[in-house]
């Protein structure tokens, strides 16, 4: 099985610990400033408001002292303030960065073929079902019909009469189905299960757990190799699912690899390009 990275392990119990004492420690800074302004305000003398509503200062021989004579501890004090907001910003920006960034960039589904089917008894004797984050792809087809002999169970449906339907809810589907007896209409489909993406590895790979599957113990040559979990900060994760399938790292298949060499492939190393070829698994 290839595991996360033990640093991306650590990075999920220590990421919210990292926040709270750089808040922690904003506060105390803000705290101790506030403090200082305070005594630095006594120091300076008493204070009182002029007929026309001004704020005047007296200092300790009791002489006036206009707000503009104030302006160097007012700029001084926010002067300080913004340092340990941009040491607090500095902070925050040294955390790990996502795992896995800028994944799936050019990801696209192969050989979309348009298709045109008749309705018998007003339906075309399609059976779609839907994975979240995924299209609607063909459950069953109905046998003894002409819509057997066109399509297959496994391809995605991308589109009705023109219209897309991924993020439809499964009832307004299925109306787009039925229709008058004799009618047609018109399926974007696709039948290539395999989706190739790139992926620019971060300091903590690619964030994909997987497992995997041997076609002989004596080879130790890798049959298959299962997605079982994708971490929360990979931006593969509105890729890749639990359950798909990696056949190619880089043009290469796994089962030409061993279990070092994935491995190797999937930690990644910073700033590396991987091009990953798998398919859709079409059950939850």
């Amino acid at each position: 099985m290839v595991e996360f990275p033990k640093e991306y392990r650590a990075l999920m119990n220590t990421k919210m610990e990292v926040s709270l004492q750089s808040f922690s420690q904003v506060e105390k800074d803000r705290t101790s400033h506030g403090s200082d302004g305070n005594e630095g305000e006594k120091r300076q003398g008493s204070g009182k408001r002029s007929s026309n509503g001004a704020f005047q200062e007296q200092n300790n021989e009791g002489e006036q002292v206009s707000p503009k004579d104030n302006m160097h501890s007012v700029e001084s004090n926010d002067t300080k303030t913004s340092e340990h907001s941009g040491e607090a910003s500095q902070r925050m920006r040294e955390q790990p960065e996502t795992v896995g960034s800028k994944c799936g960039i050019g990801a696209q589904e192969a050989n979309m073929e348009a298709i045109e089917l008749k309705r018998v008894n007003g339906k075309v004797g399609l059976n779609l079902k839907k994975v979240p984050g995924r299209p609607y792809y063909i459950h069953s087809v109905a046998r003894s019909t002409m819509t057997e002999q066109i399509v297959e169970a496994g391809d995605y449906v991308h589109s009705i009469d023109g219209n897309r339907i991924e993020f439809l809810d499964a009832e307004v589907v299925e109306n787009m189905l039925k229709g008058q007896t004799g009618s047609s209409l018109s399926l974007l489909i696709s039948r290539n299960d395999f989706v190739e993406t790139t992926c620019l590895s971060s300091s903590f790979g690619l964030g994909l757990a997987m497992d995997e599957v041997e076609s002989s113990s004596k080879t130790r040559r890798i049959k298959k190799l299962v997605v079982s979990d994708v971490a929360s900060l990979s931006s593969l994760r509105n890729l890749i699912k639990k359950g798909d399938e990696i056949t190619q790292f880089d043009g290469r298949a796994v089962s030409e690899m061993g279990s070092a060499e994935i491995a190797a492939f999937v930690a990644g190393e910073k700033g590396s390009k991987i091009s990953i070829t798998y398919r859709q698994a079409r059950t939850k």
